[in-house]
């Protein structure tokens, strides 16, 4: 493709970071800015503290086993094992030693670079390093150096390379978001929202774009080559990123103008030109601004093919280019931890209540059950009263949609209102204002009055709403059926001492008892 790089990523950001969020009228807006919490490390750098994500690699038995022990998947890239050692960070990883949080079961990894140096990226050749001697917890690379040199620890080059980006280092962190967490359309001011240091999870703020078929995914930055770029989006200065070479990174067009949407300055969503599973897929981004320069026959450009037929016909230009980023794809809709008492929590409410408490309530439920309605006005309060506000009990809430298309409504309406953090405002708001069944209140003008008067973000919210949430609706109902359950509401109680079923709308007592004997 025909791109002259010039202007840097750094001056494009600096120019939008402030705009207000533009009106969703992007014709492939198919999907939203949401938020992903995602697994943190523990590691070293220099004898102080690092906390760390992985999020890709080189190698595919790698890949599979950071995946397995961080349950989170990590995509294989498999061009970043070909660049230049000089290029990269260094991770070593111990084979045996003391037990540990480490990706081998041992002492935490140690890291070459951090950021704040002109050395560092979060691409890291992985070396293992296995004790012929009595081991010791090693805290730098100096020290790594010094037990290889004296021979009392052995060093192995993997060859695999991994994308580790760090997001709390000795002396600096990412940018914490404040405000709206993941809504709007700036892309400064920070792409974390949550470093939870206690949970050993971190949440970032998941931007929408297109693949080069035109489908939908998510992406995190977590990196940028130049310093203005790094500072205006709240993530580590990573210089080492200009000195990789184009057959390792992946083509990003990010557009100046245009359509109105949810992309970086306000208009269409970013189309990449490679995505995890088709083999040149990197999380390294050579950034390209595409501009209609004003053109009223802006139309939603959704592949790399089509913007070159649009630049080969002078419809669109690509005046400047060449910022680097590092910003992994992902599926921000992963849970860590998914199943409990037999039930996948994947497509789940957030949870409510204290994620120490040693009891789970697994609700299952329709908006427009009169049933779930009763529970909910009659029962709840006392269980968050006595259970859930004093840390004895938590709960998450699944959709069993049976009733009519009105209930799928409303479950898609908590699920939008979850992308600007409020799911349980919005589900307390539609049980406190239950109506009759198919009766119109939680048709979409309902749902859609519910979240204007709670204060949502409507143009986000609308377009979320357009979504098709058919898949989550699905998945949550197998859970439903999986465990046995087949009537609203219904609940599976667990808890150190085992787990209990009840279904139907039953009065406190049942709650306790179950909640008693699981307990144990």
């Amino acid at each position: 493709m025909r791109i002259l790089l010039a202007a840097s990523l750094a001056a494009a950001a600096l120019a939008v970071a402030s705009l207000a969020p533009a009106d969703a009228a992007d014709p492939a807006a198919e999907h939203t800015r949401t938020q992903a919490t995602m697994p943190l490390h523990l590691g070293t750098y220099d004898g102080g503290q690092v906390l760390y994500i992985i999020t890709d690699a080189s190698d595919e038995a790698w890949a599979e086993l950071i995946s397995e022990r961080q349950e989170w998947a990590v995509q294989l890239a498999a061009p970043l094992a070909d660049i230049d050692r000089g290029a990269l960070n260094t991770m070593y990883v111990f084979a045996n030693g003391p037990d540990g949080t480490g990706l081998k079961g041992h002492q935490p990894e140690v890291f070459e670079y951090a950021p704040g140096g002109a050395q560092y990226t979060a691409l890291s050749r992985v070396v293992e390093i296995t004790w012929m001697t009595d081991p010791e917890v090693l805290g730098s690379s100096a020290e790594v150096a010094g037990a290889i040199s004296d021979g009392r620890a052995a060093a192995n080059d993997t060859g695999a390379v991994v994308n580790a980006p760090q997001v709390a280092w000795p002396g600096g962190q990412m940018t914490i978001r404040e405000g709206a967490g993941a809504t709007g359309t700036a892309y400064g001011g920070g792409q974390i929202t949550e470093i939870d240091s206690d949970g050993m999870t971190v949440t970032f703020v998941a931007h929408p774009a297109l693949g080069p078929g035109g489908q939908p995914v998510h992406y995190i930055l977590t990196g940028a080559a130049g310093s203005d770029a790094a500072g205006v989006l709240g993530v580590a200065h990573s210089p080492s990123l200009v000195s990789i070479d184009g057959n390792h990174t992946s083509d990003m067009f990010l557009f100046a103008d245009g359509l109105p949407g949810a992309g970086y300055a306000g208009f269409q969503r970013e189309v990449v030109a490679a995505i995890p599973g088709n083999g040149t897929y990197t999380p390294v981004w050579l950034t390209h601004n595409v501009t209609w320069g004003g053109s009223p026959n802006a139309t939603a450009l959704t592949t790399p093919d089509e913007i070159e037929l649009h630049l080969d016909q002078d419809l669109v230009s690509v005046p400047g280019a060449g910022g680097v980023l590092n910003g992994p794809v992902i599926d921000p809709f992963q849970n860590i931890v998914t199943v409990l008492g037999g039930v996948d929590l994947s497509g789940a409410s957030p949870l409510l209540g204290d994620a120490g408490a040693p009891v789970t309530i697994i609700e299952f439920g329709d908006y427009q059950c009169p049933k779930c309605g009763s529970w909910f006005d009659n029962t709840k309060p006392a269980i968050d009263a006595n259970y859930i506000q004093t840390g004895q009990a938590n709960l998450y809430f699944l959709d069993l949609v049976f009733i009519g298309p009105d209930s799928s409504t409303a479950a898609a309406a908590t699920y939008c209102a979850q992308e600007q953090d409020m799911y349980w405002d919005l589900h307390d708001t539609l049980f406190e204002n239950q109506g009759r069944i198919q009766g119109g209140w939680a048709a979409r003008d309902g749902v859609v009055g519910f979240a204007q008067g709670l204060g949502l973000d409507m143009a986000e919210f609308e377009a979320c709403l357009d979504m098709d949430h058919t898949e989550r609706i699905q998945f949550n109902r197998d859970q439903a059926h999986l465990a046995g359950l087949r009537q609203t509401p219904s609940f599976v109680v667990v808890g150190p001492g085992g787990i209990e079923k009840i279904a139907g709308n039953q009065p406190y007592g049942a709650f306790e008892r179950a909640i008693e004997n699981v307990s144990d």
